[in-house]
Formats: C-alpha cells, sequence, structure tokens
C-alpha cells in the first residue's frame, strides 16, 4: 500500500470557476486519475448543477500537452486542467497542480535517511529538485536539514517552470542555474528525472525515490542508459534517410528546430522529411522508408518508448552527437526551453 496521499483541493478549483464565470467547462485529467474521473466530474456538477462540465480522455502527460485547442473547438470557456503548472498562460484555463503528502512518521523516515547520506559524504551545501507533485515534501524536508545545518540553495528555471526548485522531464533550468553546490537532492519517482539531472547538468545526484522511499543509486542506470544511447547514434551514423517528426502540441512544437536538423542533414548529402502529428506514436510511421527517425516532440519519445520503434529513433543533441557537430563527452539530455 503507497503511504503517499494526493490531495484534490475542490475549493481552490470551485473559487477560480466562480470568479471566471464560466459556464461551459472542460476537464483535463493526467493518467493517474482516470480511474476517478466519474467521481471527479459529479463532485463539479453537484457544486454547479446549472454548468456544463465534459472532459478529454485522450491522454495527458503533462502541460505542454494542455487541451486548449480542444476546449475551443468545443466551446468551452474554461479548461481546467488537473495535474501540472502551466508553462503558457490563457485567460481560458486554468492550471491546478496535484501534490502527495505524507504523514509525519513518514516524513521522519524520509528526513533521517536524507540527512544520514548527506552526512555520511560530508556534503554541506547542495540543492533541491523535486517534480511538481512531491513539491509539499521537498519543501518540508528542506526546512528539516537547513535545521541540521545543511545549506540549501534553490533557484527558479525560466519560464517554462513555474515553481522554485521544479524539474520537468523536458527542463532542468532551475538547477543549471546553481554553480555552487556539491551536489542535487531530487525528490520524484522517475529515474528519467534523475538521469536528466546528471546529464544536463553533470551535478552529483542523491535520487530519492519517494515511491519507493529510499534513496537510488543512478549509476548503474546511467550506464545502462548511455549505452543504449550509444548504440542509437551509431545506427543513426550509417543511416542515409531520416524522418523528422514533429509535434503539433503547443508545448512541443518545435518547427524551426525541425527545419534547422533538415537543412544539418541536407547540406551533408542526407535525406530528411518532416511528419508532424499530435501525438508522436510508433505505430504511425509504419511501413515509411527511412533508415532513421528524429524527434523534435517531448524527449522522453525516443528514450522511455524506444523499445517499441522498429527503426532507431534519436532527440535533437543525439543527431547533433551522429553528424561530428557536438562530441559525444559533450552528450546531454535533450531539453525544450521557453
Amino acid at each position: 500500500m503507497s503511504i503517499l496521499q494526493l490531495k484534490i483541493d475542490f475549493e481552490e478549483i470551485f473559487k477560480e470557476i466562480e470568479k471566471s464565470s464560466a459556464e461551459s467547462i472542460l476537464l483535463q485529467l493526467p493518467e493517474g486519475l482516470k480511474t476517478k474521473i466519474i467521481e471527479i466530474v459529479k463532485e463539479f456538477e453537484t457544486r454547479f448543477p446549472d454548468k456544463t462540465f465534459d472532459s478529454t480522455i485522450e491522454p495527458c502527460f503533462g502541460a505542454c500537452d494542455s487541451a486548449t485547442d480542444k476546449s475551443s473547438q468545443i466551446k468551452a470557456d474554461l479548461l481546467v486542467h488537473f495535474g501540472h503548472t502551466a508553462i503558457s498562460e490563457s485567460k481560458k484555463a486554468v492550471y491546478f497542480p496535484l501534490f502527495y503528502e505524507t504523514n509525519k512518521e513518514e516524513e521522519k523516515k524520509i528526513f533521517e535517511e536524507i540527512y544520514t547520506k548527506l552526512k555520511n559524504e560530508e556534503l554541506k551545501t547542495i540543492t533541491v529538485a523535486a517534480s511538481v507533485q512531491y513539491l509539499k515534501i521537498m519543501k518540508t524536508l528542506i526546512k528539516q536539514l537547513e535545521e541540521k545545518g545543511i545549506n540549501v540553495i534553490l533557484s527558479k528555471g525560466d519560464n517554462r517552470v513555474k515553481e522554485e526548485a521544479q524539474v520537468l522531464g523536458c527542463n532542468y533550468s532551475a538547477i543549471k542555474k546553481i554553480a555552487n553546490c556539491e551536489a542535487v537532492l531530487l525528490i520524484s519517482d522517475a529515474m528519467f528525472h534523475a538521469l536528466g539531472l546528471a546529464l544536463s547538468t553533470k551535478k552529483r545526484v542523491i535520487f530519492f525515490d519517494v515511491c519507493e522511499m529510499k534513496i537510488r543509486d543512478i549509476k548503474k542506470d546511467k550506464e545502462l542508459f548511455l549505452r543504449k544511447r550509444f548504440s542509437a547514434i551509431a545506427l543513426a551514423k550509417e543511416s542515409n534517410t531520416f524522418g523528422i517528426l514533429l509535434s503539433t502540441k503547443k508545448g512541443q512544437m518545435r518547427r524551426a528546430l525541425a527545419l534547422e536538423l533538415k537543412k544539418e542533414l541536407e547540406v551533408r548529402g542526407k535525406k530528411a522529411f518532416i511528419f508532424v502529428a499530435d501525438y508522436i506514436l510508433p505505430e504511425y510511421v509504419l511501413g515509411i522508408d527511412v533508415d532513421c527517425f528524429v524527434n523534435t516532440a517531448c524527449p522522453r519519445i525516443a528514450i522511455d518508448d524506444y523499445s517499441n520503434w522498429k527503426k532507431p529513433i534519436i532527440n535533437p543533441n543525439e543527431l547533433e552527437i551522429a553528424l561530428g557537430i557536438k562530441e559525444w563527452e559533450d552528450y546531454r539530455m535533450d531539453e525544450i526551453g521557453e
């Protein structure tokens, strides 16, 4: 049984709806809340019996996936997006991040393990990062660490990141701004975030996996990850025809980058074609005769789902290594900035 409790502050959301005077509302929930969609809709209908509530059921993995276009298509007055902070502002959309909480006894266990780790490694100045759902847990831990004499340096990222010390799967700018720290303490449940921090910032990462309630050593995961990515880059080096994948999602669409990569390939005598979709899925490209795909959308598509692709798929930074624009030693996890 999970010791984490996810809190939904309906009263806060209700206030925003009342303030907006919206009559038709579209609800957008992350994948983890789909099982509760009926009871959530009932909460809204009970409070606002005279308003209309629709729910989008397409997958949603982040604020980059905001259903603002669908909201406009069905002429909804307001989009209520659960689970993430906004990466761009809209008068017709409100965003409500959801936070996990633990009880005092559990927090004490978490703190003792983290503090012991820092003490044993003689780390006195650190920075801290968390994915959005663990920001409340992070703030509690920071307070406890500072009381024990640990110096914690925090920073806020670029405009894509709304909260101090927050990281996204595609953005680690909050941590990259900090130079004078001995390590990064990451509070999350995703190895991808830990690898992204380590590879994008080159800092020492201590990964506290909140779901497992333990500190995880990322060394072996990092080595395995780099071997897989080296293999993908090697295949890209031998490729002659490339399919550049462009997402139409507002928070992922990088058309200028897609055109730039196409140009870089063509000046080297390669063939390159741009393929456009909302969701980038491997089944969409079955039968397309290219040697390698280049993903300009969410960087996790080429990482987490690599084994599902019949042909190699790489991210833009990896293509630059394959083309000799960058060296392997310059490897970074691909990011999407403001």
